[in-house]
């Protein structure tokens, strides 16, 4: 068959399903369907429509199923299905279809399945979804999308599946899937990107089927780290509520086994419920207050039951952060710097402070210094450095205060003495002679030591 002429359903007011589907058909004539208002299921596929009239589906406010799929559709009208009042299914796939008019989906509140899978489709307008509060299936794979609005899919309350796969998609918005508590399937394989955003996951409690395979960025880490708060018990103990967190939300139920050194827990698992983004907490307290506490996890392992015959999960791998450190320690003393001396009017000494202070959980400390008389002598600090000048010609001693901080505000304090003198062996100084003008304080003077070398008793 070819063509449909005018009037050929006429008499057929009580027809519920018309198949016309594999035959020549290029052409619908406007109105042809409009004898058949009780039509439940109309199947078009596998003819040689090009395009759709103005109002051609007109008065079949009570069809269900629709199918247009492998046609030669390139384009449909702004109305194409402004009438169909109880679609459930409509069935676009496999046409030449490169963009769809604003509008074109206004109205199909009952829509169900919406199947638009291999055409070439480069964007989805804006908002053109919103209306489909209805929509459980949305099969938008084997186009030429690159990306997708921010929020394309809010007004899908009812979503389930979400096909996107095989398309040039480069990114994801963060938030893209927000607001859809009934997902299930997401397929985004053989796509372009190469990151997934934060939280892709986060609120999608129902997920069942995640595949993110065939891309650059692929596996994709599902990345599961420690947070933990800690709570003042006593001075000899000291207690922590740990969870576990990861930033993408959970696309399944993760568990997780966790390992205490240096400390106990009331529980060797962590669990984050798919969609969640934290474990409830468990208590981890010190043992006799030892110090650090280590606590640490061991990659959870993704699901292995099948959808179809491939895992429900591909394209994602699961990786654990570093161990956590609990009750942090101040930055400390590690050793005491001794009396230095340098010559006098411009002599300098350095010295390395990272040997001087430790701190097990700060890759570095930020260090400063002062100088109690900046006549006698000057510091500079340059990252673990410090740099002392001796100031003019006169012969003193001055106390060095440095501090070393971490990155949580906590410091430790170390003060040091340093004695200017003119260029002779620094060995001069006998130790009786320096704890004896220490004990009288800090004199800037020139008197402060004899004038010759004293030998020690």
């Amino acid at each position: 068959m070819s063509r449909l002429s005018e009037g050929i359903f006429a008499g057929l007011a009580e027809l519920t399903t018309l198949r016309l589907q594999d035959n020549r058909l290029s052409a619908l004539p406007g109105g042809v369907f409009s004898d058949v208002r009780n039509l439940r299921e109309l199947d078009l596929n596998g003819n040689r429509l090009t395009s759709l009239p103005d109002g051609v589906f007109d008065g079949l406010s009570v069809l269900e199923q629709l199918h247009l799929h492998e046609n030669r559709l390139t384009a449909l009208p702004g109305n194409a299905f402004s009438d169909l009042a109880g679609i459930r299914e409509l069935h676009l796939h496999d046409n030449g279809l490169t963009a769809l008019p604003e509008g074109v989906f206004d109205g199909l509140s009952t829509l169900v399945e919406l199947d638009l899978h291999a055409n070439a489709l480069a964007a989805i307008p804006r908002r053109s979804l919103d209306a489909l509060t209805s929509l459980a299936r949305l099969y938008l794979n084997g186009n030429d999308l690159v990306e997708l609005p921010a929020r394309a899919f809010k007004g899908l309350l009812s979503i389930q599946v979400l096909d996107f796969a095989d398309n040039r998609l480069e990114r994801l918005a963060k938030g893209v899937f927000d607001g859809l508590p009934k997902l299930r399937t997401l397929r985004f394989q053989g796509n372009e990107l190469n990151s997934l955003p934060e939280g892709v996951f986060v609120g999608l409690a129902a997920m069942r089927w995640v595949w993110f395979h065939d891309n650059p960025g692929a596996p994709f880490s599902l990345d599961v780290g420690l947070v933990a708060r800690e709570v003042p018990v006593s001075e000899a103990r000291r207690l922590a509520r740990v969870a576990a967190e990861t930033r993408t939300g959970a696309p399944f139920d993760m568990t997780v086994e966790l390992s205490v050194t240096g400390g106990a827990s009331d529980s060797s698992m962590l669990a984050i419920g798919t969609g969640a983004t934290n474990s409830d907490e468990i208590a981890v307290i010190t043992r006799f207050n030892e110090d650090p506490v280590w606590v640490s996890l061991e990659p959870p392992t993704l699901p292995t039951r099948p959808c179809g015959a491939q895992p429900c999960y591909r394209g994602l791998i699961a990786a654990v952060r570093d161990p956590l450190r609990l009750f942090d320690t101040k930055p400390m003393v590690a050793a005491q710097i001794p009396l230095q001396e340098i010559g006098l009017d411009g002599d300098t000494l350095t010295l390395n402070l990272a040997r001087y202070f430790s701190d097990i959980d700060s890759v570095s400390l930020a260090y400063a210094a002062t100088s109690s008389h900046a006549s006698i002598a000057t510091v500079t600090v340059t990252g673990e450095t410090i740099t002392i000048t001796s100031v003019g010609e006169t012969e003193g001693m001055a106390t060095i205060t440095v501090s070393a901080t971490d990155s949580d505000g906590s410091s430790a304090m170390m003060k040091f003495t340093v004695a200017t003198r003119p260029e002779i062996t620094r060995s001069w100084w006998p130790a009786w002679r320096l704890a004896a003008v220490l004990s009288a304080g800090e004199p800037a003077i020139a008197d402060a030591h004899p004038s010759t070398p004293v030998a020690e008793d």
